[in-house]
């Protein structure tokens, strides 16, 4: 099962020559139990993502275009 997890980090990098970069929102999509259990974060926000079939979209779209 696949997850996504989102959470507030810092930009790399510099800028006018600080180091302390701005806020961003961050993600990464863990795909195995071990990676969750290694990278948890109680800060951090976690989905479940499920599969979701988009062919009848895609379809309407080509119809469209």
């Amino acid at each position: 099962m696949k997850y996504l997890k989102t959470w507030m980090g810092v930009t790399s990098g510099s800028h006018l020559g600080r180091s302390d970069g701005y806020p961003e929102r961050k993600s990464i999509i863990i795909e195995t139990l071990d990676e969750l259990v290694r990278t948890y974060d109680k800060k951090a926000d976690y989905y479940k993502l499920e599969p979701v079939d988009v062919g009848s979209a895609v379809d309407a779209i080509k119809d469209l275009s």
